[in-house]
């Protein structure tokens, strides 16, 4: 330590005359080394968010990439998608963090992964989301090549096709391939081969059923196009409602995505937008063939697992948003430990404990309203109130410890030594010195006279000026 090195080489006393024994300069010189310390970790912490606040434009750089990738459609291929964003990522934080300390970078590397995985998270639900449009509108190309299959086979029929009818299916098969193969949607998707084998399903029931009437010596039965699709458009309809309603519900938190609210108030709107969803959805059943009810209760079903899917993800956010906001607080918590330790050993040099006892409560109760004012969250102020009570009553037991060392000290030199004036002006140097204060104050009635007679000023102080420079 600085100051126990200067003493040291001022020292003019060998260790037999000395009546300052080092090891007890050293334990007076720790509440201070302590105040300190605290100092840089507040230093230390501030770094730490602003890396951290690059972590989250790394984990952007990530997002674009994904969906530069993406291109705005549905990804069948995540995988090499994923190192790429994931290595422009590390390259775009690399950068971003060149001029910071190494060390403390290095720390903060398991943030860029939780960011990076957070927003790969992200990508997939939208991606998910992706997919079920597509198999929407896969769904309803294989309905019309189906259709498209049968007016064939029938107009074949009409014309009395030399070909016979297994002939016929063959051609006409081979021409419904074609003509979805080359249809762009879902072009070159594994996807879209699962549905060719749903569309060859169809066609193969549809020509089995009209084969057994043309043995049967029954007329075909035409297909009629409008019937046919009517059912695919119906569900086509359901489904496009679950996801509208689905969408307007997360609409509802839109405003919430980086803002943090009480637990009760995001119940609050999921209660009302669930409700409101459902209801519109519930509207519609009068309007459901009797074909489409099973669809219509299989919607309903998955419009509620979407919604409370997404309301996980809701609290799952707003619980991140918490933890940023109490993430913010830790250079408070270590500034507000120095100042604690500046301000109380200095007063330990004249005033008695149950006068420190009161300014232990007097700067606490201040820093209390302090917290109030700059938080609005409640459940907020009070984990944070806790957590200064807890912390500031550790820190008190040190300034006590450090009031029976400083006495121990002064009693030594009182009897006999002359390094008391150099030993002081150390000590004033590092927030040691001492100021003496006229009477006790142990009446709760003059709490707030207390800071005043110690010519301290909360919010004055480094920790509170940065508390008001937070913004919640």
């Amino acid at each position: 330590m600085k100051a126990l090195s200067k003493y040291k080489a001022e020292q003019v006393f060998t260790d037999d005359e000395n009546v300052v024994p080092e090891d007890l300069m050293e334990k007076c010189l720790a509440v201070a080394f302590k105040a300190m310390v605290h100092e840089n970790n507040a230093r230390k912490e501030k770094k730490r968010i602003v890396i951290m606040d690059k972590a989250i434009a790394a984990g952007n750089v990530y997002k674009q990439e994904m969906k530069r990738i993406a291109g705005g459609k549905y990804l069948e291929d995540v995988s090499q998608a994923k190192e790429e964003a994931k290595t422009k990522a590390h390259e775009a934080f690399e950068t971003f963090t060149s001029n910071f300390n190494k060390d403390l970078v290095k720390k903060c590397m398991k943030d860029l992964d939780n960011v990076i995985e957070s927003k790969q998270k992200q990508f997939e639900r939208k991606n998910a989301k992706q997919l079920e449009v597509l198999d929407a509108d896969l769904s309803k190309l294989v309905a019309e090549t189906t259709v498209y299959y049968a007016e064939l086979m029938e107009t074949a029929n009409e014309e009395d096709s030399d070909e016979n009818l297994d002939s016929l299916h063959e051609i006409n098969l081979e021409m419904s391939i074609e003509k979805f193969e080359k249809n762009e949607i879902g072009q070159e998707l594994q996807c879209k081969t699962e549905k060719l084998k749903s569309l060859k399903n169809k066609i193969r029931e549809h020509f089995k059923t009209l084969k057994q009437e043309t043995e049967d010596g029954h007329k075909p039965k035409k297909i009629e196009r409008k019937n046919y699709l009517l059912q695919e458009n119906e569900l086509q309809r359901l489904r496009t409602k679950r996801r509208q309603l689905a969408s307007k519900y997360s609409s509802s938190f839109k405003h919430l995505k980086e803002k943090y609210v009480d637990d009760g108030e995001v119940y609050q709107i999921h209660r009302k937008a669930k409700q409101q969803a459902l209801k519109a959805y519930a509207d519609m059943e009068n309007d459901v063939s009797m074909e489409c009810l099973d669809v219509y209760w299989e919607n309903k079903d998955a419009l509620q697992q979407e919604i409370e899917q997404f309301f996980d993800q809701v609290k799952e956010n707003n619980l991140k948003n918490k933890f940023n906001i109490e993430r913010s607080l830790n250079p408070f918590y270590e500034e507000l430990s120095a100042d604690y330790l500046r301000t109380m050993n200095k007063a330990s040099r004249n005033a008695s404990v149950s006068t420190l006892d009161t300014l232990h409560v007097a700067f606490i109760h201040s820093v209390h309203e302090e917290l109030n004012k700059a938080i609005p969250y409640e459940n907020i102020q009070q984990i944070a109130i806790g957590t200064c009570e807890g912390m500031l009553k550790e820190q008190q037991d040190e300034v006590n410890i450090g009031r029976k060392n400083w006495k121990e000290l002064m009693d030594k030199v009182s009897a006999g030594a002359s390094a008391s004036v150099g030993f002081r002006q150390q000590f004033n140097q590092h927030g040691m010195g001492s100021d003496k204060v006229g009477g006790e104050k142990g009446d709760s009635s003059v709490m707030e006279t207390t800071l005043a007679n110690f010519n301290v000023n909360i919010s004055k102080l480094p920790c509170i000026q940065f508390l008001k420079t937070l913004n919640f």
